[in-house]
């Protein structure tokens, strides 16, 4: 017996005809059948219209950021002590030409240090240490924000005013009033002209040689080989003068040379260089005050490198 076709399930060419294609193809059988299938995925759900990522998506993009950081920081904070090495030994090059400067305009006199006062009425020195408030320190004194002190000086004409040129980048513990303007000092066996006319001598170290003008710069501390200025700890910081000991019978650091720069420190020498040193000695670069334990005395390497480029024993007599 022949069944004719309901109308809701005839299928015409026209129901796959070009017009609608295979994009609208779609099969209806009744209100009994299933519902439409759209087979052209134009409209399938994109990841935009997400409720957002995933737990396990976020926890992988944190744990790559984490790392990532973990790597970069210690690139970046090396980057830093790098550059705060380049800048610090640009000041202290700036200094060693104003020093230089001054010697050439004083007959081959040395730029005189700057011990608490001076010690010859009317002598003059590199910074103006004329009164002992002028110091500077960790707590309120006048000398840790003080620029006068800088422009009014022996050093100051050679440095156009410049105050910039007297901080290390790396000199970032503040005092009690602020930022301390200086960070460098000048050795203490170094610019003695107007120590030597002191009653007696003044003279920091018993036994080290004193120099007063180029002339004295001779083996084994030649120019290239002494220092002239160098950072010095914040915690011994109070004049412009660093008091050296070089005698293998009293070795140590009366006053301490800083270590702002990674653990180092840099140093300007007397012909014009400036050199950054690497201290190995941890009780010389956590030290809080002077005369910090020294390691293996004498033979202790940083204090060997150290005194052997701050100043020469006194020469025995014939």
């Amino acid at each position: 017996m022949e069944r004719s076709c309901l109308p809701d399930e005839k299928i015409g060419l026209s129901a796959l005809s070009p017009r609608h294609g295979a994009q609208t193809a779609t099969i209806r059988r009744g209100a009994i059948g299933r519902p439409a299938v759209n087979v052209s995925g134009k409209n399938a759900p994109s990841r935009d219209e997400r409720d957002g990522f995933t737990l396990i998506e976020l926890l992988v993009v944190i744990a790559i950021i984490a790392i990532l950081a973990a790597m970069l920081l210690p690139v970046l904070a090396r980057a830093k002590i790098q550059a705060w090495k380049v800048q610090s030994a640009n000041n202290l090059k700036q200094l060693q030409t104003g020093a230089l400067m001054y010697a050439n305009e004083n007959n081959g006199i040395l730029l005189p240090n700057a011990p608490f006062a001076p010690v010859i009425p009317g002598s003059e020195s590199w910074i103006d240490v004329s009164t002992t408030a002028f110091e500077e320190g960790l707590a309120n004194q006048e000398g840790n924000t003080n620029t006068a002190l800088y422009t009014d000086a022996l050093l100051a004409p050679f440095l156009t005013g410049e105050t910039g040129v007297y901080h290390s980048p790396g000199d970032i513990t503040p005092s009690s009033n602020g930022q301390r303007i200086r960070s460098y000092s000048m050795n203490g066996q170094m610019g003695c002209y107007y120590l030597l006319r002191y009653p007696n001598n003044y003279n920091g170290d018993p036994g080290a040689l004193e120099y007063s003008r180029e002339a004295d710069l001779k083996y084994p501390i030649t120019p290239d080989q002494g220092f002239v200025f160098c950072e010095e700890n914040p915690y011994t910081i109070n004049d412009g003068y660093l008091q050296v000991s070089v005698l293998t019978s009293k070795p140590g650091f009366p006053d301490v040379p800083a270590a702002y720069l990674g653990g180092a420190c840099a140093f300007s020498f007397a012909d014009g260089h400036a050199e950054v040193h690497k201290w190995r000695t941890s009780t010389l670069i956590n030290a809080k005050g002077p005369w910090p334990n020294l390691i293996n005395g004498n033979q202790n390497a940083d204090w060997q490198w150290f005194a052997q480029h701050a100043a020469a024993p006194v020469p025995a007599a014939p």
